[in-house]
């Protein structure tokens, strides 16, 4: 039986979803001692850098809108890391990667079979809808109406052609802004992309009603073993080498210019969970539920020690916080 949607904060472990849930390329299986060996040091990393220390002790909102010189900064680099990844990454940016969802629904795997009931007769935002396919599916399911939001006008004129050969342009709209508000916010994997996380987090609290809802999922999280996406041709890769030789490798096949992972198609903010737990505090929702999701063969290793390294997804149920005029009154 598929467990629940989320976990409520401080509740007891609930078993996360099944290996069909989530993505295949995060459910890789992980070798125990080479993995303990690689969380150890890198826990010691971190904690023995004083500006790491820092940064995570400090609570002010705006740190998080500031550079953030201190993440990860990798081990091996210049010519010697490019020449590296080159030998050990040869073709795998040709490699098409399997999606988990081809033959089910990605919603109904990551949220759960109650995502319908709660979407039926209301409007919807899909945050970060990129071609359209959630929020048709949306549509399709008694959503009154969806509004997919994404800055890319290449993936929405996609969106458009699908939602109109899927018989769905009369409840579905794909544009760059919008002033209307919504019942539900769904957001799919789009955290570990946003330039400022932060302020996406302000733009979803102008635009869901005060009764409504915030649905987030994102995955995987920076240290995941594929934490790094395309830069992770092998099991953090992206850890392994810098960022300036990735994005080198990376130019032998991308050339759009990018030189820096924020810079990519997409963007990639090296979003940990930490990172993002600290975002839903400071932000204006209060964190209903909040679960990560181990990778499913590292499972048995998957504690608040190792999370980080081991957690395949993360996601989240959000409610507008009250505001101080509503609880004055």
């Amino acid at each position: 039986m598929r467990t629940a949607l989320f976990r409520r904060r401080g509740h007891p472990h609930v078993d996360p979803f099944k290996a069909s849930s989530l993505k295949e390329r995060c459910l890789i299986s992980v070798r125990p001692v080479s993995m303990a060996r690689f969380v150890v040091l890198s826990l010691r990393s971190i904690s023995s850098d004083p500006t790491r220390r820092r940064r995570s002790m400090s609570r002010h909102r705006g740190n998080d809108r500031q550079p953030r010189s201190g993440r990860w900064p990798g081990v091996i680099g210049g010519t010697f890391g490019y020449v590296l990844l080159k030998k050990l990454a040869a073709d795998r940016h040709r490699l098409e990667v399997a999606t988990a969802y081809r033959h089910r629904s990605k919603l109904e795997s990551l949220l759960g079979p109650e995502i319908w009931t709660l979407v039926r007769d209301r409007t919807v935002i899909d945050f970060g809808c990129g071609d359209g396919t959630d929020a048709i599916e949306l549509a399709k399911h008694g959503a009154r109406r969806v509004i997919g939001l994404d800055l890319r006008e290449r993936v929405l004129a996609v969106a458009r052609e699908k939602s109109a050969r899927e018989g769905m342009e009369s409840r579905c709209v794909f544009t760059t802004a919008t002033t209307e508000t919504a019942d539900v916010i769904v957001s799919m994997d789009g955290f570990e992309h946003y330039e400022d996380p932060a302020a996406v987090l302000d733009i979803m609290r102008t635009l869901v009603r005060d009764d409504g809802v915030v649905l987030a999922t994102f995955g995987p999280p920076w240290f995941h073993p594929l934490g790094g996406h395309l830069f992770s041709v092998f099991p953090w890769a992206h850890l392994v080498f810098t960022e300036s030789a990735l994005i080198r490798w990376r130019s032998d096949f991308k050339f759009d210019g990018a030189r820096r992972f924020s810079e990519v198609e997409g963007g990639l903010n090296q979003m940990t969970i930490r990172r993002f737990e600290r975002l839903l505090d400071e932000s204006s929702f209060t964190v209903e539920a909040f679960e990560t999701v181990p990778i499913r063969r590292a499972r048995p290793l998957h504690t608040p020690l190792t999370r980080e390294f081991l957690t395949a997804v993360v996601r989240c149920r959000l409610r507008p916080r009250r505001r101080a005029v509503d609880v004055a009154a």
